[in-house]
């Protein structure tokens, strides 16, 4: 079985031209699904701050805040 953090990092091109990562929308389903990012980033082996981080630059790139 893979490791579901080694995966293929892939890219969506916004339609104002960012680009949105894969691994920022699981982050943020999972943030969601946990209600923390604490947990989140518990539940997804990860640290809080690279969580953090990467809904950061999904916000970035949709130019709002979530």
């Amino acid at each position: 079985m893979q490791n579901p953090n080694s995966m293929i990092v892939l890219t969506i091109t916004c339609l104002h031209g960012g680009r949105m990562k894969l691994t920022q929308l699981r982050n943020f389903i999972a943030v969601m699904e946990a209600g923390t990012v604490r947990q989140a980033a518990s539940n997804l082996n990860l640290s809080q701050s690279s969580v953090s981080k990467s809904i950061q630059q999904l916000e970035d790139e949709l130019g709002a805040e979530m």
